[in-house]
This record gives structure tokens, C-alpha cells and sequence, in this order.
């Protein structure tokens, strides 16, 4: 049981953090703490047990309520993580181009070559 309350404890602390929004300094000090969370709740799920009093059924359901809302938050992060990624190498690209725009433009624009000799 003892178990069990802990898994219910890192669950809970888990949703209340993923239900708050991280301002972009703090983005990567709230994913550390996620994923802290994650690893510590994954050991601890390896050695549960199925609950066989009332209050620990009880306690698994609202577990499996969480559980719910924390894959569909996750998602959420990924997908916005992968968003930023994207932007940030269209930004990169956009930077390049600007630098040099005539990197991309062909040696032999409007030259014709003929290889018979």
C-alpha cells in the first residue's frame, strides 16, 4: 500500500505540474522536473502491486484519471516542442538565405555547355 500511495503522490504532483504552462525560462527546468517525475514513477510502477483493499481501488481509479490527462498533456508539450524546433530551423534557413542569397543560384544560369570536343 505503501507503494501504491507514493505512485498516487508522484501522479498528483505530476498532473498539478503539467496543468500550469512554463514561461520560456523556466521551459527547461519544468521538462527536467517532468522527466525526473517520469523516471521516478516508472521504478516505482515496476514494483506495484494490484491494490486489494477498497481505498487502494479507489485511489487506482482517480490514478487511471490522471493518467489520462498526463499522456494527452504530454502530447501536447511534444507536439509544441516539435513546432519550435521546426520554426526555430525555418528561422535558421531564413538567416542563411539572407546572408548569402546567391548560395543557392546555379554556376551555369543561362550558359550553355557543349562537352563534344
Amino acid at each position: 500500500m505503501e507503494r501504491l500511495n507514493r505512485f498516487y503522490d508522484i501522479t498528483l504532483s505530476l498532473y498539478h505540474l503539467l496543468q500550469r504552462q512554463p514561461v520560456e525560462e523556466e521551459r527547461l527546468e519544468h521538462v527536467e522536473k517532468i522527466q525526473h517525475l517520469l523516471a521516478e514513477r516508472e521504478q516505482i510502477l515496476l514494483n506495484i502491486k494490484r491494490p486489494e483493499t477498497e481505498e487502494g481501488q479507489v485511489k487506482g481509479k482517480e490514478i487511471l484519471a490522471m493518467d489520462e490527462y498526463i499522456k494527452k498533456n504530454l502530447n501536447e508539450h511534444l507536439k509544441y516542442v516539435k513546432s519550435e524546433i521546426a520554426r526555430l530551423k525555418r528561422t535558421k534557413t531564413t538567416s542563411k538565405k539572407y546572408i548569402n542569397p546567391y548560395k543557392s543560384v546555379s554556376n551555369y544560369d543561362g550558359m550553355f555547355l557543349d562537352k563534344k570536343k
